[in-house]
């Protein structure tokens, strides 16, 4: 399998490095062409140029007396001391003439016509054809010919550097406009990748904002058919998710609603049995009885909550005073004959109003309280304070790691701290954590940082 961390990332690098590539590969091949081409020109120009002399000389032949060549002058002089600075050309002539040479011999070996630049004068080393000769540590380029009919050598050279320089320059030329080209092909690439890829962004996008309430199918016909069997699949998952899901929850109302009734006969009928027994020992085993009896009954009230939140997909929300509802929630807990040994106090700077479903709201407080009072040292203060970007619940209890405390938000997950915990059913913490999911507020559970050692309950509302 590859290991590819972005499809974007992976498809740029490699689609860069192939035009990278293939440009280098194709710019050298025609780099080196154009050199050969411009080359072939040069020599074409050096043979057509001797040619050119060649018939200048054979019409002065035509025209002299005694049917021999006459000597020449080249009027050259006047463009050598020509001072051409950074122009090339003027309408004198060009720079480059300067480069250029040339000599003709008649079959004598004496040399009768040339310009100013100085070539070897060796008649006995010419050649037909093209050579590099050096002199005055330069090199030529240099094309001989012969005339057949009247016996003269013509001899046309060209600088070497002056030809390597044109040649490169030349071939620069033809090949920089790929170069430029580049950039833009890697923009334009870009643009085409990632919005090749914006289905997946899309899809994303979709996924990252549901939960098991919108387990809705995606529409197939939205997204590209290289897309259509992942979407297909995900559907097909969606489907068993929320059929799991829907068996999960029925299963949890009934098995809560079919307890109770008999939880609340047995305990009645324990009640009686203490109420009539003489026998001290029956009594302690039905008081033994009646502290499991309350915890499965308060058990199956915190199911019958859980399942009516799983099923709560629209909460009704209403404007209500947040300070009003921690005290009617306070003095709840203060008729609770368990809970009444520890002291709540309530601190809040000013009114505060929140916008949010009032029965989920009353449930995140009344849990919260209840668990901070079932495990807090006996006879000691929980504090509530308010504002308007958080609620504060502190007890006195021993601490916990971050281990620990991350636990207690699983279900039937009890803390071992607790004075009289025989009474929790583990599942407070749940409920208030998926409370705090539907109303977009965010549950923290950490130890006190005031000095005193205990667990703070951090409800962030905003």
């Amino acid at each position: 399998m590859l290991n590819i961390t972005s499809i974007k990332r992976f498809l740029l690098i490699a689609v860069i490095s192939l035009i990278s590539l293939v440009w280098a590969v194709s710019s050298t091949i025609i780099f080196h062409e154009s050199q050969e081409q411009v080359e072939e020109l040069f020599d074409a120009e050096l043979a057509q140029l001797s040619r050119m002399l060649q018939a200048v000389i054979t019409t002065n032949i035509k025209l002299s007396t005694n049917s021999a060549p006459q000597p020449l002058t080249y009027l050259d002089k006047q463009i050598f001391d020509e001072a051409f600075g950074h122009q090339e050309y003027n309408e004198r002539g060009h720079k480059y003439e300067k480069k250029l040479a040339f000599q003709v011999w008649n079959t004598q070996g004496q040399l009768f016509f040339e310009n100013h630049i100085q070539l070897p004068k060796s008649f006995g080393d010419l050649k037909a054809g093209f050579h590099t000769v050096a002199t005055n540590n330069l090199k030529w380029r240099s094309f001989t010919l012969k005339d057949e009919d009247y016996g003269f050598w013509i001899k046309v050279a060209q600088r070497e550097d002056v030809r390597t320089e044109l040649t490169n320059q030349i071939a620069w030329n033809t090949t920089w406009p790929s170069l430029a080209i580049v950039p833009v092909l890697v923009l334009i690439l870009g643009w085409v990748i990632q919005k090749g890829l914006s289905p997946l962004r899309i899809i994303s996008v979709e996924l990252k904002g549901r939960d098991y309430n919108n387990l809705s199918e995606l529409n197939e016909s939205d997204y590209p058919n290289e897309l259509k069997h992942m979407v297909v699949e995900l559907n097909s998952l969606f489907q068993r998710v929320n059929e799991s899901h829907q068996r999960e929850r029925r299963f949890t109302a009934d098995a809560a609603h079919e307890l109770r009734t008999p939880l609340s006969i047995s305990k009645v009928h324990l009640q009686n049995i203490q109420q009539v027994s003489k026998n001290t020992q029956v009594i302690d085993f039905v008081s033994k009885a009646l502290i499991g009896i309350n915890r499965l009954i308060h058990m199956v009230q915190q199911l019958l909550i859980l399942s009516r939140l799983d099923a709560q997909q629209d909460e009704s929300k209403t404007t209500l005073n947040l300070n009003t509802l921690c005290n009617e929630v306070m003095l709840e807990m203060n008729q609770n004959p368990g809970l009444a040994k520890h002291e709540i106090r309530l601190s809040a700077a000013l009114s505060i109003e929140l916008t949010v479903n009032e029965t989920s709201l009353r449930i995140l407080l009344r849990n919260l309280l209840d668990n901070a009072c079932r495990y807090a040292n006996k006879h000691t203060v929980i504090e509530v304070s308010l504002n308007e970007s958080k609620i504060l619940i502190l007890n006195q209890c021993p601490t916990l790691d971050d281990e620990q405390l991350s636990l207690l938000f699983e279900r039937f997950r009890r803390g071992a701290t607790s004075n009289q915990h025989s009474s929790g059913s583990g599942l407070g913490l749940s409920i208030c954590q998926q409370i705090c999911q539907l109303s977009g507020f965010k549950l923290n559970l950490k130890n006190r940082q005031d000095g005193i050692e205990g667990i703070c309950s951090e409800v962030l509302l905003n």
